[in-house]
């Protein structure tokens, strides 16, 4: 199991920001990182759980309005912003170990 960056657009439904960032811990502002697994983690705590399980807020301050903005990813975005993402930036990650995040993704979907 190997860990990368996670760099992708908001994956929450409806937030019309489409830049790609890298995601900060929102306690910490260590990167976040994710595994084949889709498993995240902060660099700095290193506690692993499923991405499903986390909240996210870009910033956009329309669409995510303070402290409570956090949400859950809209499933099917998730997967296509981080499979887009994956095969279009030098993070690491060989094409085995993009396909083995979206087969886990996908599983976890259901």
């Amino acid at each position: 199991m190997s860990w990368i960056d996670l760099v992708m657009i908001c994956p929450v439904d409806g937030c019309p920001n489409k830049n790609e960032m890298t995601w900060l811990h929102y306690n910490c502002r260590e990167k976040m990182e994710i595994n084949e697994l889709a498993q995240l983690r902060c660099k700095a705590h290193r506690i692993e759980s499923d991405i499903f399980s986390w909240r996210f807020d870009c910033g956009n301050p329309v669409f995510h309005n303070g402290h409570s903005s956090f949400h859950k990813p809209d499933r099917n975005k998730l997967l296509s912003v981080l499979a887009c993402s994956l095969r279009f930036n030098e993070l690491g990650a060989d094409d085995d170990w993009i396909d083995n995040l979206i087969l886990n993704l996908r599983k976890k979907n259901r």
